[in-house]
């Protein structure tokens, strides 16, 4: 995904940005949010516990990426009343808030390369 991202950057972010400034600005929060969420994640689960002595903000930020998971479940159980996995929506975004940040750095590695890692 991630390696997705940094392509789209490179080779539309001229058209997105002068023919569709809609989507353009959609695009540039979605890159900014890719290259910040490894600070983020470094900000508020290591460095506001260990130098600033704040265990409120961790569990808070904690609380409220659960809390937009089940949201998100629940607008899609909504739409589809016949859905059953939409219970497993918050844990998904704590894999998400935990992995997709660290998948930044082999994409930027492997970026020249052809190959998507996958075989």
């Amino acid at each position: 995904m991630e390696k997705g991202i940094l392509e789209i950057l490179h080779f539309r972010k001229r058209f997105l940005l002068e023919k569709e400034p809609a989507h353009g600005f959609g695009f540039l929060h979605r890159i900014h949010a890719v290259f910040m969420s490894p600070l983020i994640f470094l900000l508020v689960y290591v460095y506001t516990p260990l130098f600033l002595h704040n265990y409120l903000l961790p569990l808070t930020y904690l609380f409220g990426q659960l809390l937009l998971g089940f949201a998100s479940g629940l607008d899609y159980r909504l739409r589809d009343p016949t859905a059953k996995n939409w219970v497993y929506k918050p844990l998904m975004g704590l894999l998400t808030l935990v992995v997709i940040p660290w998948l930044l750095f082999p994409a930027l590695w492997t970026y020249k390369k052809n190959r998507w890692l996958t075989r």
